[in-house]
Order: C-alpha cells, then sequence, then structure tokens
C-alpha cells in the first residue's frame, strides 16, 4: 500500500515539473536578442486582363531583435535589418540585390532596399508574442506599419519575417498526439490555425501547423486612389519551440496563395506559392 502511494506521489509530482516545463507566458529578458536568419522564395503568376506576368522571388536575410523593457502589459524591442540578398524577376526585369556586395546594388527596389538596412523599428509584444499595433501601425489603408518597408517590400516576402513567428505558447492541455486551434482577425483578415504536437522531447516540441488566411485589405494605391486586395490562402508547416520560454527555434511555411486585386477598377488576380523557412538565434 505504502509503495503504491509513493509510486502516485511520484507520477504526480512528474506530471506537475511537466507543467511547469511550459511557459504560460511569452519569457524574454531586458537586453535578449534574438537573430532572425530566413529564406523565402516566392513564384507568384498575376493576371492583367489577358497579360499574364510571372514573378519569382528568392531572398536570404537577417534581422536582429533586441528587447529594451519588460512593462506591464508585455515587452519593447527593436528590429533592425542587419542584411539581404534578393533575386527578382518579374515586370519584364530581373534584378540582384545582395546589401554586402556593392556590386550588386542598383536597378528596381534598390533604394528602399538600402534604406532598409540597419533601421531600427520600434515595436511592442504582448506576452503571448503578439504585435500591439499603435494607431498608425493599425491603419490598412495607409500601407505601411511605423518604420515599414512598403507595399514591394511585402509582395516580395509575404511570409517572411514576421516577428511573431518567432514565439508559440503551447497549452498546458495539449500533448503529444493532439492539438488546439486558435483565430485572429487583423486589418480585415481573419486566420484560422490549427496545431498538432507532433513530438515532445524534455521542454521542445516539434509542432505542425494548417492555417487558412481570408479577407480584404484596403491600400493606397498612388495618385489618391485606392487599391482593395482580396486574398483566399492555405498554408502548412512545422515548428521547433522551446516550451519554457515560448521562443521558437525553427519555423518552416509553405503557403498557397490566391488573391484579386482591384486597382483603378481593374481586376488582377494572381495565385503562388510561397515556402519561407526562419532559424531563431
Amino acid at each position: 500500500m505504502k509503495k503504491i502511494i509513493i509510486a502516485s506521489i511520484l507520477i504526480l509530482s512528474f506530471q506537475s515539473m511537466q507543467a511547469q516545463e511550459r511557459a504560460s507566458k511569452l519569457m524574454l529578458v531586458k537586453g535578449q536578442k534574438i537573430k532572425i536568419k530566413s529564406i523565402d522564395t516566392s513564384d507568384i503568376k498575376q493576371k492583367r486582363g489577358e497579360e499574364s506576368m510571372d514573378m519569382k522571388t528568392l531572398s536570404n536575410a537577417e534581422t536582429e531583435m533586441v528587447v529594451l523593457e519588460v512593462k506591464e502589459n508585455g515587452y519593447l524591442a527593436t528590429t533592425s535589418l542587419k542584411k539581404i540578398n534578393v533575386d527578382f524577376e518579374g515586370f519584364g526585369q530581373k534584378m540582384q540585390y545582395d546589401s554586402e556586395n556593392p556590386g550588386k546594388q542598383e536597378g528596381m527596389m534598390a533604394e528602399q532596399l538600402k534604406n532598409a538596412i540597419n533601421k531600427l523599428d520600434t515595436i511592442q509584444l504582448d506576452f503571448e508574442g503578439k504585435k500591439i499595433e499603435d494607431e498608425e501601425g493599425d491603419d490598412p489603408k495607409k500601407g505601411r506599419g511605423k518604420g515599414g518597408r512598403g507595399g514591394m517590400m511585402r509582395m516580395m516576402n509575404q511570409a517572411g519575417t514576421n516577428v511573431e513567428n518567432a514565439f508559440l505558447l503551447i497549452p498546458a492541455e495539449a500533448k503529444e498526439g493532439n492539438g488546439w486551434k486558435k483565430d485572429a482577425t487583423k486589418d480585415g483578415m481573419r486566420t484560422q490555425t490549427i496545431y498538432f504536437v507532433e513530438k515532445i522531447d524534455g521542454p521542445i516540441a516539434i509542432v505542425s501547423f494548417k492555417k487558412k488566411t481570408k479577407g480584404t485589405i484596403t491600400r493606397s494605391g498612388g495618385q489618391g486612389g485606392e487599391m482593395k486586395i482580396e486574398s483566399d490562402n492555405l498554408s502548412n508547416g512545422m515548428i521547433t519551440v522551446d516550451m519554457t520560454s515560448g521562443v521558437v527555434k525553427s519555423y518552416t511555411e509553405t503557403t498557397n496563395t490566391n488573391s484579386k486585386t482591384n486597382m483603378m477598377g481593374q481586376d488582377m488576380p494572381s495565385t503562388g506559392t510561397v515556402i519561407s523557412h526562419i532559424v531563431f538565434e
């Protein structure tokens, strides 16, 4: 009887330790640095009337996030693009840009990319790792948030180094072989993500996910006009995360894009695939 009681206590203690291993909120400290290394490829086909246009991009970038302050509602941090290498083909042009090679810093979008290097963007994160938008960044019609890169950069790197991909909290009830669902709405886009815990090894969890993103965004389209983008995208991927902190180690996502852009009364449908692989250090 005594052995059974002792065994029960040990089991309960072990389960309690497992539960304590999982952070209930994002655990970061002042001065902490996270390097975000991403490789992104996109292959997009857009139609304008009877004309079809292919756009292909390969980008390799390194971004750094630094935690400035731990606040009552989350964290204040900066992000800065340290280097980027882009091969782009579209609009009848080819472009190569390498922030570390002065001989490859000309052509379309070169000036925009130059200005992005080492530019500090200040962001706020809540304790789930989600960005807290300010009034400027929360207006989708502006086409860019505070310190944003602009529409063309967004198109080139649709799934790119989104800092929110650096964090994931595993619910206490999520065990190996089951999962959970999360819904979100931002800037007119509704997202539903289904997570599934593939494996747990100590504090490390490997999680697969499937995501559906649907909605309409209205942006400034130049010359005082507006550009309306309707999207219906499906994606899937894998995440490796340290459950004790909520900090992701690697993130891979493949997105099948399906969108329609309306500008000056003309519809321009596009379809394609965007693949992102991100490592966080």
